[in-house]
């Protein structure tokens, strides 16, 4: 069997050669040194002199010493479905990790591979999120930092995604052309933000959905700065004059629902003046238990049926 290199564990190189594993133990000027990965087994192995980076190097055994333990065909196969997962992920890094490793030992099945040597995801997930994050562009620390260039302006399908970039008002907007085309049949669109998932340096991760086909769907995703009337307004009008250049027929939902933010209110009144607006149940449920709260009434809403009665009346308003 030939000798071939493959990536260790720990991101060094790993030399397999009839079934055995050997870590590069030193280089001399004539020949390359390896040991056996066991530490209890003391077989040594010499190579001549090639570059480890090569993807098909040139390997000729010049020596090999006797094991003193079973082949390492078990270790081997792990290694290489590892390596395998790498080099996946850094073709796309952009792919989640579950997916990558679910595709692979999908296609291990469908090829009649040897599933016993692909280890459960837990086992792996730390090391394919290295090598994911050793491949995605950094996080920045300012939004002046904020570069998206290459296939991080596009979909998985090669579709532009980045729809509008202003680092000055802090605002980044993502939608496809197939985005926009929906989201104008929509009659009702629904307006909402989080802060949980939102990535450094933005503070709010701002969504536009609409009820498509009698389905609710996400068209537009946004990242905020800040949470002005400008920001919003540059939210709303973004996929507004896009829709225009691109339909030649104006963005006219009928109705949006959101929550009770104040700037959002006023820019969806600037942007879309025909719509119709209602705050949404589950937010103004959240503003109404904050004023309790705020009121000093939450213990006796606990306490007393009847403080509890007239809130959930007026809940129910």
């Amino acid at each position: 069997m030939a000798a071939r290199v493959i990536a260790g564990n720990r991101g060094g190189k790993v030399l397999i050669y009839n079934g055995f594993k050997y870590q590069k133990n030193r280089q001399r000027i004539h020949a390359i040194y390896w040991r056996c990965w066991r530490q209890e087994c003391r077989a040594n192995l010499q190579t001549n002199i090639f570059n480890l980076d090569d993807q098909a190097p040139n390997i000729t055994i010049l020596q090999e010493g006797p094991h003193t333990h079973e082949e390492d065909d078990t270790v081997i196969g792990v290694d290489t479905t590892l390596q395998s997962l790498r080099s996946a992920i850094q073709q796309d890094p952009s792919v989640p990790i579950k997916r990558v490793y679910n595709n692979f030992a999908r296609n291990v099945a469908q090829g009649g591979g040897d599933r016993e040597h692909i280890p459960e995801f837990h086992r792996v997930r730390s090391t394919m999120t290295r090598t994911r994050l050793a491949h995605v562009p950094a996080v920045p620390h300012d939004i002046d930092e904020v570069s998206i260039h290459g296939h991080w302006k596009r979909t998985w399908s090669e579709d532009r995604f980045l729809l509008y970039k202003n680092n000055d008002w802090g605002v980044l907007i993502y939608a496809t052309r197939e985005n926009l085309l929906n989201l104008r049949q929509c009659k009702e669109i629904y307006c909402d933000g989080t802060f949980r998932t939102c990535p450094r340096p933005y503070s709010q991760y701002f969504t536009i959905h609409g009820r498509y086909r009698n389905r609710v769907m996400c068209f537009v995703n946004c990242l905020m700065t800040d949470r002005n009337i400008g920001n919003f307004r540059h939210i709303l009008e973004t996929p507004k004059v896009k829709i225009r250049q691109i339909t030649r027929h104006r963005w006219r939902p009928r109705k949006v629902i959101c929550d009770f933010e104040l700037a959002l209110i006023a820019a969806v009144e600037t942007e879309l003046p025909r719509a119709q607006i209602s705050g949404c149940y589950f937010h103004f449920n959240q503003s109404l238990w904050r004023k309790v709260q705020n009121l000093g009434l939450a213990a006796s809403y606990r306490r007393r049926p009847a403080v509890k009665s007239l809130v959930r009346k007026v809940m129910a308003i």
